[in-house]
């Protein structure tokens, strides 16, 4: 009995250890890393807006902020190189160009109702 219980917990262990491992970029001595300050000026060399900078404890530099065209953005970049290891984009940051207008059409049943017509933007 007792050996279940302890197999059932190494599982979990195990199992949660890896559910909360962050995102690995290098382990390469920081001696060998770009700079923060060359690494953020090659980001908005590239367009980005940066918001957050900052460095992980898996040896990224983690970076939210907007891309070029105004998608949020959160990128984990190897230090060592700036490539990217891992990004994601979510909405837009500017809504003035980018909210979808929305067309609600009450279309008629038939020739006699074609009056009641009614088209309605959002």
């Amino acid at each position: 009995m007792k050996t279940r219980h302890l197999i059932a917990a190494a599982a979990t262990l195990l199992i949660g250890s890896a559910a909360f491992a962050g995102t690995e970029c290098t382990t390469a001595p920081q001696a060998t890393w770009m700079t923060q300050q060359q690494m953020l000026q090659k980001l908005v060399d590239t367009g980005y807006t940066i918001e957050r900078f900052l460095v992980t404890k898996g040896g990224c530099y983690e970076m939210y902020g907007w891309d070029k065209d105004g998608r949020r953005v959160e990128i984990y970049h190897n230090p060592v190189d700036g490539k990217v290891v891992k990004a994601k984009t979510s909405t837009s940051r500017t809504t003035a160009t980018s909210t979808p207008s929305t067309t609600a059409t009450t279309t008629p049943t038939s020739s006699a109702t074609s009056s009641a017509t009614t088209t309605r933007t959002m």
